[in-house]
């Protein structure tokens, strides 16, 4: 049984059931995946798990499916799980990306894609990139993509951690001998034979021939002449003196001696260049289109083929591709076809107790009494236990690991099977968090009232302090007179009238100290009060009706 099944953190192990835990890791990119039950617990989807056999972590990833399995007495879960790519695969990638190195690329997309993870063992070097876009994929998609253009690998470890490494060059695990000693059992081996070929050749696009010089004789008449090719790059001497060349309806006539009309492949005096005389010799210098077709092929392959079989051993094939646009490119498709398929391809299987074989390993098997002898690659293990404490491994291994050099790929770059458009119109969401502030501001400008706020008064008249106020009166009003100290002499308090805003005033009349004053309603009038002995508290009371009347223009309270 596993040291530890964690769930979510919390370590299950007394609750996995032993007889139904299957471990799948396969090679690179592929996802690994996780298969178990458990009783007495429900797991949720997204929940994390990880399994280590004696401290060795053989899975991390995510759980995907949990489905009740009833049984009689307990409950029991079945849980599918899949490695740490469910989680990279969270986000959409949107991007564009031009003379940058692949590995460069990965690191970006992990920076920006992909929270939580690492880029450890992003290995430098990678070939240079010439223009490739990511339009809304998964990062999963993008290293794939990556890898296949330059004939590289990636996988997600247990740790979280993406790798990205050639794996012709980044082996660090000798290969496992396999011989009459290894603990081994239930081997199959096959050979097919299907798919076989050791001579490629390679059909690409178009491209520029070398320079070629065409000559003509001028007979003292032809103004016009035929090229044998629609010519690229043109260059025209007339008995070695150099002429200038433009491009018949794109270049002004009158700029140029001769002009070219690469579609019809003739060239033509300008209408002011003289005619040329009989025996002049014209030099045309130009390149042309020239298909692409080589041929690449497996020696090695085509003698051990031979030795079996008989014959020359050689299987023929060939590959159209018209992104190809160099020989170079061309003969690196073909050289990346044959490493591929110049040998038969070998499947097996093999069922061992020994721990420690991961896929990617090299197996190289020594057992020449059953006719097997090559170093072959693991390219999957299934891990299941046999008792608590001993684990079964069973091994898928392939053909040899060939590898593609990043020389091969790296003179395809853009030219090979990648999806490129050069016009390509990406949308992206940039999400991010906003933030406004709104603050009012009062602006005041001061200017007069259209109308006058009469206000009521509370004053202290005392003969040695304040001993007079007057007072605006003209809405009406009732004044009180109250002596301050009553116990003693009453004060003398006289008041005075004025009807013409107070101008002039009649004369002063006593007051009625302890009693109330009423000042009708009346334009203009001003009331002046004075105290001429004592202190007494005089009260200005509005009257509302009257005052709303006046100043509101009829408005009822």
């Amino acid at each position: 049984m596993a040291d530890s099944f964690r769930i979510a953190g919390v370590d299950q192990t007394a609750n996995i059931l032993i007889d139904r835990i299957s471990i799948e890791q396969v090679l690179t990119s592929a996802v690994d995946t996780c298969s178990f039950s458990i009783k007495n617990h429900k797991p949720s989807e997204g929940d994390e798990v990880i399994v280590e056999i004696d401290g060795v972590r053989v899975f991390g990833g995510i759980v995907d499916i949990v489905k009740f399995s009833k049984t009689t007495g307990i409950h029991i879960w079945d849980v599918d799980c899949q490695d740490y790519t469910y989680q990279l695969d969270r986000k959409l990638v949107v991007e564009t990306y031009e003379n940058l190195t692949a590995d460069q690329i990965v690191k970006d997309i992990l920076i920006k894609y992909g929270q939580g993870f690492t880029g450890e063992h992003v290995r430098p070097g990678a070939p240079t990139v010439q223009y490739i876009v990511f339009d809304y994929l998964r990062p999963s998609e993008c290293f794939k993509k990556l890898a296949d253009y330059c004939g590289w690998d990636w996988y997600v470890d247990y740790y979280r951690d993406v790798w990205f490494l050639n794996p012709a060059t980044d082996s660090s695990v000798e290969p496992l001998l396999v011989n009459s000693l290894f603990p081994l059992r239930n081997l199959k081996h096959t050979i097919d034979t299907q798919g076989l070929r050791n001579r490629v050749y390679v059909r690409g696009g178009m491209m520029l021939s070398d320079p070629f010089v065409y000559e003509i004789k001028a007979d003292g008449a032809a103004r016009i002449w035929t090229l044998p090719h629609k010519p690229h790059n043109l260059s025209l001497t007339t008995t070695s003196t150099s002429a200038r060349v433009g491009i018949e309806n794109v270049d002004e006539e009158t700029q140029v001696d001769y002009l070219v009309n690469y579609q019809e492949k003739y060239v033509r005096a300008s209408s002011q260049t003289a005619t040329l005389p009989s025996g002049a010799t014209l030099t045309f210098t130009y390149q042309y289109d020239i298909d692409i077709i080589t041929m690449v092929e497996d020696l090695q392959s085509q003698q051990g083929i031979a030795s079996v079989q008989g014959g020359d051993g050689v299987y023929e094939h060939a590959i159209t591709n018209n992104k190809l646009f160099t020989v170079e490119a061309a003969e690196a498709a073909g050289l990346a076809d044959l490493k591929a398929f110049s040998n038969p391809r070998v499947k097996g299987s093999l069922d061992t107790e020994m721990p420690g074989i991961t896929p990617g390993q090299l197996l190289h098997i020594q057992l020449p009494n059953l006719g097997i002898t090559g170093i072959y690659i693991a390219q999957s293990v299934t891990l299941t236990p046999l008792t608590p404490d001993q684990w079964i491994y069973h091994i898928e291994y392939g053909g040899r690991l060939l590898g593609i050099p990043d020389l091969l790929r790296a003179v395809i770059s853009a030219q090979d099977n990648v999806d490129v458009n050069n016009a390509a119109r990406l949308n992206k969401f940039v999400y991010g968090t906003e933030s406004v502030m709104v603050s009012d501001q009062l602006a005041t400008t001061e200017v007069p009232l259209p109308f006058k706020v009469e206000t009521s008064y509370d004053i202290l008249l005392d003969a040695a302090t304040i001993s007079r106020v007057t007072v605006n009166a003209t809405s009406g009003c009732v004044f009180l007179f109250i002596p301050t100290n009553p116990s003693v002499a009453l004060p003398q308090v006289v008041y005075r009238v004025s009807t013409n805003f107070g101008n002039q005033y009649g004369p002063w009349i006593p007051a009625p100290v302890g009693g109330a004053l009423e000042v009708p309603s009346i334009p203009g009038v001003y009331v002046s009060i004075q105290s001429n002995t004592g202190a007494c508290r005089v009260i200005q009371q509005k009257k509302a009706y009257g005052q709303s009347w006046v100043v509101c223009g009829g408005v009822v309270i």
